[in-house]
């Protein structure tokens, strides 16, 4: 091949595959045919691991919250035996260097996956690993945690990355993809100032149809404030959307 590129096949090799559908549509293994490429036989796996995500066979990403729970865990200790020895300022950074890059590293695309019980589980991991660095007790307001280093809530971190998204495709379309902005359709029926960017809401009946940037999210970004969508640049619309998350957690008891 020109570019030089080449399956590995083989026993205990690369070269897996997986066929992904609906979690109530069950796959039964036994009817499947062999996969057979150069005389190899060629594995089926229940999930991928496709450029740092752990991708499965019912698109819930179980696997790879499974895999941040053990990469971010690992770290907690630790932080629990220097947070004494360092400033407020610097476990900060240790938040963002440790947690919040393994978190925030393809987001986007496994976020929106995710359901309820997943997302718990990474809040409670988060949870613990700000109380480690802020020196809190396990009794610590939740939301005291976050408004002090500044920080958003898994929920709201999967919200920001899926709208950025949109904010990107909206403003500066030339760092994506040609055909990304297909994805999202403005509705160009409304002409308030007000309304500037707003997008046209598709409805679906499943899941997966809720998951895609013109359903549900699409949503979320008409309902974001005018001056959020409006934003000047990314660094404005960031900044705009942690302070109007931010203040709510404030005003929060929990």
């Amino acid at each position: 091949m020109s570019n030089k590129l080449s399956l590995s096949v083989g026993f205990n090799k690369d070269t897996k595959y997986t066929l992904f559908s609906p979690s109530k549509k069950r796959i039964n293994e036994d009817e499947l045919p062999n996969l057979i490429i150069m005389n190899q036989n060629i594995p089926k796996a229940k999930f991928i691991k496709y450029l740092g995500l752990f991708i499965d066979q019912y698109l819930n990403f179980y696997e790879h919250t499974k895999f941040l729970n053990t990469k971010i865990k690992q770290y907690i200790g630790i932080f629990y035996h220097i947070r004494n020895k360092l400033s407020a300022h610097h476990l900060r950074q240790l938040y963002f260097s440790y947690v919040y890059s393994h978190l925030l590293y393809g987001m986007e695309v496994y976020g929106p996956g995710l359901d309820q019980k997943s997302i718990s589980k990474l809040q409670v991991l988060q949870n613990k690993t700000l109380r480690a660095l802020q020196r809190k007790n396990r009794y610590w307001p939740v939301n005291d945690l976050h408004s002090t280093f500044n920080i958003l809530k898994v929920n709201d971190l999967i919200e920001y990355k899926t709208l950025s998204n949109i904010f990107t495709m909206l403003n500066e379309p030339d760092k994506l993809p040609s055909n990304t902005i297909d994805y999202i359709k403005l509705n160009t029926h409304l002409h308030e100032t007000r309304n500037k960017n707003s997008l046209m809401v598709a409805k679906s009946k499943n899941k997966y149809g809720k998951r895609m940037l013109n359903s549900i999210i699409s949503d979320k970004w008409n309902k974001l404030s005018s001056e959020i969508r409006n934003a000047r640049n990314m660094q404005s619309f960031k900044a705009q959307f942690n302070k109007w998350k931010i203040g709510q957690y404030t005003n929060l008891p929990i």
